[in-house]
């Protein structure tokens, strides 16, 4: 058999390609009219579903649902009978979504064939495969792992699982992970000696940066102990450490200081005032002593300054130097104890924001109980007839006083009631945001503060943002850069005891209640009249009348903290700081005129008040330090030695001026020894190389050294 091959190299002219170009026309229009009808049922059987029901029966929703797409849904209607009307409001759900919240609490299930839905009763609702419904759903979590060091170093090894899956994989020898999981799924970061951490997926995230904290004993805990770290376990003097968390989180305290009471052993914490802008506690950590008046050390970030300034909510961590070994590295200044403050930085991971706020009501725990005007009366009387002398008040005063028919003749006042606020308001308001990478880390924390005094004229608002950075310029360098911005209005009145309360308070308990505290108007006149006692003036024509203290505190500071880690366990560390204050003191009272009510007798004259007081001051801290930590078999050596500078110039003018200097040059060492962690070894040493004197007699200046 013969097999004959026919085959054209060219096409004839003519008829052939015309038709043949007629037929590859239809087959491109039908391709094209296919794929989009396929893609627009995709796309409808697909897309998000948008469903509003408002106390509605099933079938509103079911029009809704076919209404946006090819979904059909088939029910009976006696299925439905019985059921309640639904509210639901839904954006952007897929279809299972919406039908599992409308259907959920109800007898009904459904079915799903194609794109045709049955209703069907719960119970013969068939079982949907959790792999299968959220398959088409999986986002991609890409990152990296991190510890909370400075600076961070990655984790290889760490687990990383779909919490409630078999799903997981693990970070590789740089800490980078991918991992696939559901929307609204929960990643759980684990590795052996750290705390699990857990994120939730909302979306697909290639930068995700994740931060475990160590689990650490309370030996192995790291603390500051002045200028540098310490293990707890190789510390020979006493150090006690402060629970921040439960000392300061959720109570509504206006300085650390109060949350010092309790907080730490050892301590005799006591508050004296609660006058708001000066409710500091005070702290005794060794009894009493002559040098620094008694008080503790205190420095924040490793620079001096008060810390009932800084706002509870950013700090990190509280260390106490209790004995002479601890603080001995600070010289004299350190002669009743040091307290190192140390505020929160960023840490590598998702951009955290928080919030922190409280309002509140200030009442008076406890009020001694006055007598009232006619039982001052009778003892009055009898305190006078004890002396020999005529009662001053007769029986038918004592009963005009009683029945209150002539308040203004008859006075019966309660000066308590009067004077003392007791529904006070405080509220305090935090808002910080931190992260980073491995790169860079931050935290900014901003907090507003107001308290209202119990007696009239009391207030304080205080202002504060911190903003603390950690950039890593090298894996073995790295800078700090810490700024802070403080404001403080105080309001006072003009009848204090320094920092320790008001006279106010004082004269509540020596005015007598037979005194008015202020008589009506008489017709045609707007002056103000108060009542008086001998030449005590009443509390309240001093809260009206008697002026008030408006005081402006500011304060702004930078702190700047380079660590270069040389070799391991060689540590170069510096510190620049640069403080300003500047503060405005005013003192302002009305011209005022006291008369007798009944004689129009002029008694006493206020005059006009307006007096004010600039003060600023500059500081300034520099120091430099290098730290060598070696550790051969059961021996531990530490060796620390370091150099700094600082200087105070402080400057007020009001009827003069006048500038006060203070600097302090130091050199310092330290030695740290232990064997098999059990026997210690701690010896440090302070040198005063320079004691500078007043360089201008036009100046005050006060130079010490330690």
């Amino acid at each position: 058999m013969q097999k004959f091959y026919v085959c054209w190299r060219y096409l004839p002219v003519g008829i052939v390609p015309a038709k043949l170009w007629h037929v590859m026309r239809l087959i491109m229009i039908l391709l094209f009219v296919g794929l989009v009808s396929a893609y627009g049922k995709t796309y409808s059987q697909n897309a998000p579903l948008n469903v509003r029901v408002n106390n509605a029966p099933l079938p509103e929703l079911f029009r809704q649902i076919q209404a946006q797409s090819n979904w059909r849904i088939f029910y009976k209607d006696e299925l439905l009978r019985g059921e309640k009307n639904i509210t639901l409001h839904l954006r952007g759900k897929r279809l299972v979504e919406v039908l599992d919240k409308a259907l959920d609490g109800t007898n009904l299930g459904y079915t799903i064939v194609g794109t045709q839905v049955a209703i069907v009763p719960k119970d013969e609702q068939p079982v949907r495969p959790l792999k299968l419904a959220r398959e088409d759903s999986l986002l991609t979590i890409k990152g990296r792992v991190y510890d909370t060091h400075e600076p961070p170093v990655a984790l290889p090894g760490v687990t990383i699982a779909v919490k409630g899956t078999s799903r997981g994989t693990t970070s590789d020898a740089d800490g980078y992970f991918t991992i696939q999981a559901p929307k609204n799924a929960t990643l759980v970061f684990s590795l052996v000696g750290f705390i699990a951490t857990e994120y939730n997926v909302l979306r697909s995230n290639t930068g995700l940066s994740i931060a475990l904290n160590e689990k650490v004993s309370a030996l192995d805990e790291v603390v500051v102990v002045g200028i540098t770290e310490q293990q707890r376990k190789h510390i020979a003097s006493s150090v006690a450490s402060l629970n921040v968390k439960s000392a300061m989180s959720g109570k509504p305290i206006t300085t650390i200081s109060q949350s010092l009471q309790g907080g730490v052993t050892g301590l005799q914490v006591s508050q004296s005032s609660g006058l708001p802008g000066g409710d500091a506690a005070t702290i005794k950590i060794r009894g009493i002593t002559s040098l620094n008046g008694s008080n503790p050390l205190v420095l924040v970030d490793g620079i001096p300054m008060d810390m009932n300034f800084i706002d509870p909510l950013t700090v990190e961590s509280v260390t106490v130097l209790k004995d002479a070994a601890a603080a001995s590295i600070y010289g004299a200044r350190a002669a009743s104890g040091v307290i190192l403050v140390t505020t929160k930085r960023g840490t590598p991971g998702r951009v955290a924001v928080t919030y922190d706020g409280y309002y509140g009501i200030q009442s008076p725990t406890n009020m001694p109980a006055l007598v009232d005007a006619p039982q001052y009366m009778r003892m009055y009387n009898e305190a006078l007839a004890n002396s020999g002398k005529t009662p001053l008040y007769s029986e038918d005063d004592i009963q005009q006083t009683i029945a209150g028919t002539d308040p203004v003749k008859y006075p019966n006042t309660d000066w308590q009631k009067v004077i003392v606020n007791k529904q006070a308001p405080i509220t305090s308001h935090s808002v910080g945001v931190s992260g980073g990478n491995s790169l860079a880390r931050f935290a900014l924390n901003a907090n507003y503060q107001y308290q209202d005094g119990m007696t009239p004229l009391t207030s304080s608002r205080k202002y504060n943002i911190r903003a603390n950075t950690s950039v890593s310029l090298a894996k073995n360098f790295q800078i700090n850069m810490d700024l802070l911005a403080i404001k403080r209005n105080i309001l006072l009145p003009n009848r204090t005891l320094g920092h320790d309360g008001t006279r106010l308070l004082e004269d509540v308990f020596r005015v007598p209640p037979t005194i008015l505290p202020k008589y009506p108007q008489k017709d045609g006149s707007t002056a103000d009249i108060y009542g008086r006692y001998v030449d005590i003036v009443n509390p309240l024509a001093y809260a009206e009348k008697g002026g008030r203290f408006v005081n402006e505190y500011g304060q702004s500071s930078i702190n700047l903290q380079p660590k270069w880690e040389v070799i391991p366990g060689l540590n170069l560390r510096g510190q620049f700081s640069y403080r300003l204050n500047s503060d405005l003191l005013g003192s302002l009272r009305d011209n005022y005129n006291f008369f007798d009510y009944y004689t129009g007798q002029l008694l006493q004259t206020w005059t006009q008040q307006r007096t004010y007081t600039q003060a600023r001051t500059t500081y300034y801290y520099i120091a430099a330090n290098a730290d060598y930590t070696l550790d051969l078999k059961d021996h531990h050596f530490f060796l620390m030695a370091g150099y700094s500078q600082e200087e105070k110039n402080t400057s007020a003018s009001t009827a003069g001026t006048y500038l006060y200097i203070n600097s302090l040059l130091s050199s310092y060492a330290k030695l740290n020894y232990s064997y098999q962690d059990r026997y210690l070894l701690e010896r440090p040493a302070v040198w005063m190389p320079h004691r500078s004197s007043p360089m201008d007699i036009n100046m005050v200046s006060s130079r010490q050294s330690r």
